[in-house]
């Protein structure tokens, strides 16, 4: 299974460093993040693609962690779903009750 991490921050580190030891069950193709300087360093330590559009790197994986600060969760969600990117979200899943409806109705 090809994964990637969306974010950079301190959980995307987290998922970045776990998904690095898991290399016999999954490859970690890729990293994407608003911040190209943090992605492309997060990218070489782990032996990664930086990737300068999300687009790009859900084109290229089975399944992502979404690791971006709460308030974006929806919008990167959605994008993931759209696609047919099986997903894990940091919790909590949404900001709002609204939009973590509307994403468990866009999984179903």
């Amino acid at each position: 299974m090809n994964v990637g991490v969306i974010g950079t921050g301190n959980m995307g580190e987290n998922h970045l460093r776990t998904y690095a030891t898991l290399r016999n069950h999954c490859t970690l193709v890729g990293v994407y993040d608003v911040d190209q300087l943090k992605c492309a360093d997060a990218a070489n330590r782990y032996g990664a693609v930086a990737y300068n559009s999300l687009d790009a790197l859900l084109d290229d994986v089975d399944a992502v962690s979404i690791t971006v600060p709460t308030p974006f969760h929806y919008e990167v969600g959605m994008a993931c779903i759209r696609k047919g990117v099986h997903v894990l979200m940091e919790k909590p899943i949404a900001a709002t009750e609204l939009e973590a409806i509307a994403l468990k109705k866009c999984c179903k």
